[in-house]
C-alpha cells in the first residue's frame, strides 16, 4: 500500500488563490482610489458647508504663518526649529507651487491619506491575505479622525504615512537579508519621519534593536544592518541639526521643546491632554517656546540657550515626579487610559467642528477601538505574530509608550494608526476565519479567548 504524501502547510502570505505580491498591490491600488474618493467628498463637503475650512486655529495656524514665511517671506528666524521642519517645507512648497490657499494642501494631504490607506492594505494583504487587506484599508479610509485631520495643516497624515512607510521598507530589507541599499533607504524614511514629528526620535532605537534581533541573516549581517539604519536616520536628520548649530548657536537635534511638552503634560496640574500649566500662565502657547524660555530663565537668573531652556522643563518634571510618585504613577496611569479610548481627544481643533460638514462624516465611521480590538484578536493568531507583525507592534508600542509620557490626544496619538491598522486587518481576517469554520472546531479554552479578546478590546475603550 502506498502512502501518500501530505502537502506541506502554507505559509503566511503563500495562499493558494493569488501571488501575494502581485495580490498586494491590486488590493492597495483598489484600497486607495476608495480612500481618495472618501477623501475628496469629505473635502468638497467642507469646502461648501463649513465656516472654519478656510480659517485654520492654533496649531493649524501658525504652521500655514510659518509656511507663508518659508514661501514668501525671509525664511524662517534665525533660531533653533521650533517644530518638525519636514512638514513646514513641504507646506511651504504647496503654497509655494498652487498658491496660498487651503484647499491644494487639503487634497495633497487626502493623496498622502490614500496612500497611507493603499500602503496598510497592501501590507495586510502579503500577511494574511486579501480579506485582512480589504479590511485595513476600509477602517483606515473610513477613520474619522484620518478625514480630519487631512483637513488642517498639522502634521499628523504625513508622520503616520512616513511612519508607516519606514516600518513597511525596514521589513522588506528582512526580507532581502537586509541589502544595503533597502537598510539604508528605510533609515533614511524614519529619519523622515523625525524630521516631521520630533518625537518620532524615539523609535529610532527600537527599529535598531529589531533589526539586530530579527530572525533570519546572521547575528554580523543583523549588527551591521542596525548600524546602517540608525546612520542613515541620523544623516537624514543632520541638516536641521547643523542648520540649528549655525542659525540657532546650539546643538539641539530637530526642536528643543522636549522639556516643556515633558512638563505640560506631567505637571501636577496637568490633565494629560491639554498643553496648559499655571507655571506659564494664561495664553501662554500665543508666545510658545518663547514664554517658556522666559519663565526659564528668570527661575535661573541668566540667559539659556535652547537646549537648557529644554533641560529645565525636564528637570522640573522630575523634580515634581519624585516629590509626588504615587500621583506621578497614577498619572501615567490615566494617560495609559486615555490613550485607549476610542474616543478622539482634541488638541487643535474637535472632529465635531469638521466631520459634521460632509456627508461622509456625518456617516457612523469605525473608531479607534475597532482598529484595537482587531489588533489584539492578532495576537492569538499565527499569521499576526511573523516579522511583519512583531515589527508593527515594536512600532505601535513604542509610539504609544512615547505618547503617554507626553500629551494624550487625538493629534499626538495618530500617527501610529496606520500600523495599527495592518494589524487589525489581519487580527479580524482570522476572527472571521475562525468563525466561519464554525466554533465546534474551536472549543479549547485557547480558541474561545481569540474570541473574547478582540470582543473585549472593542467594547471596553468605547464603554
Amino acid at each position: 500500500m502506498t502512502a501518500v504524501a501530505k502537502a506541506p502547510p502554507e505559509q503566511p502570505g503563500s495562499r493558494a488563490d493569488a501571488d501575494p505580491g502581485a495580490g498586494a498591490w491590486r488590493t492597495g491600488t483598489v484600497l486607495a482610489g476608495v480612500a481618495l474618493a472618501v477623501q475628496l467628498v469629505h473635502i468638497a463637503g467642507r469646502a461648501a458647508h463649513d465656516p472654519l475650512y478656510a480659517a485654520p486655529i492654533l496649531d493649524a495656524a501658525a504652521n500655514l504663518a510659518w509656511a507663508r514665511q518659508i514661501a514668501f517671506g525671509g525664511g524662517l528666524e534665525q533660531e533653533v526649529f521650533l517644530r518638525g521642519p519636514a512638514y513646514l517645507y513641504a507646506l511651504a512648497a504647496v503654497l509655494r507651487v498652487a498658491g496660498d490657499t487651503v484647499t491644494p494642501v487639503y487634497v495633497l494631504q487626502g493623496v498622502l491619506a490614500a496612500l497611507a490607506v493603499g500602503l496598510a492594505a497592501g501590507l495586510a494583504h502579503r500577511v494574511r491575505g486579501i480579506a485582512a487587506g480589504a479590511v485595513a484599508g476600509l477602517l483606515l479610509a473610513c477613520n474619522p479622525a484620518l478625514l480630519h485631520f487631512t483637513g488642517e495643516a498639522l502634521d499628523t497624515v504625513l508622520a503616520g504615512l512616513l511612519l508607516l512607510a519606514g516600518a513597511a521598507l525596514l521589513w522588506w530589507a528582512r526580507q532581502r537579508a537586509f541589502l544595503l541599499g533597502w537598510t539604508a533607504l528605510a533609515g533614511c524614511v524614519l529619519g523622515l519621519a523625525a524630521l516631521t514629528r520630533p518625537s518620532i526620535l524615539g523609535l529610532l532605537p527600537l527599529a535598531g534593536l529589531w533589526v539586530a534581533v530579527a530572525a533570519g541573516p546572521r547575528p554580523r549581517t543583523r549588527a551591521v544592518a542596525a548600524g546602517v539604519v540608525l546612520l542613515a536616520a541620523a544623516l537624514t536628520i543632520a541638516p536641521a541639526t547643523l542648520r540649528n548649530r549655525v542659525l540657532g548657536g546650539d546643538w539641539v537635534p530637530i526642536t528643543a521643546t522636549s522639556g516643556i511638552n515633558l512638563y505640560l503634560g506631567n505637571h501636577a496640574g496637568s490633565d494629560g491632554m491639554s498643553a496648559n500649566a499655571d507655571a506659564l500662565g494664561s495664553g501662554w502657547w500665543q508666545d510658545g517656546f518663547r514664554r517658556a524660555a522666559e519663565v526659564a530663565e528668570r527661575d535661573q537668573g541668566r540667559s539659556l540657550r535652547p537646549s537648557e531652556v529644554s533641560r529645565h522643563w525636564r528637570l522640573a518634571t522630575w523634580r515634581d515626579a519624585r516629590a509626588r510618585p504615587l500621583d506621578a504613577a497614577r498619572h501615567l496611569l490615566w494617560k495609559a487610559y486615555l490613550l485607549l479610548l476610542d474616543e478622539e481627544i482634541p488638541n487643535n481643533k474637535s472632529l465635531g467642528l469638521t466631520l459634521p460638514h460632509s456627508p461622509i462624516g456625518r456617516l457612523p465611521l469605525p473608531g479607534f477601538a475597532l482598529l484595537l480590538a482587531g489588533a489584539v484578536a492578532g495576537l492569538a493568531a499565527r499569521r499576526g505574530r511573523g516579522p511583519l507583525p512583531s515589527l508593527l507592534w515594536t512600532v505601535v508600542l513604542g509610539h504609544a509608550a512615547i505618547t503617554v509620557l507626553f500629551l494624550v490626544n487625538a493629534r499626538y496619538r495618530w500617527p501610529m494608526v496606520p500600523c495599527l491598522a495592518v494589524l487589525a486587518g489581519i487580527g479580524w481576517a482570522e476572527l472571521l476565519t475562525l468563525v466561519r469554520d464554525g466554533l465546534r472546531r474551536h472549543s479549547a479554552p485557547g480558541g474561545w479567548l481569540r474570541i473574547a479578546l478582540p470582543l473585549a478590546a472593542a467594547v471596553w475603550p468605547a464603554a
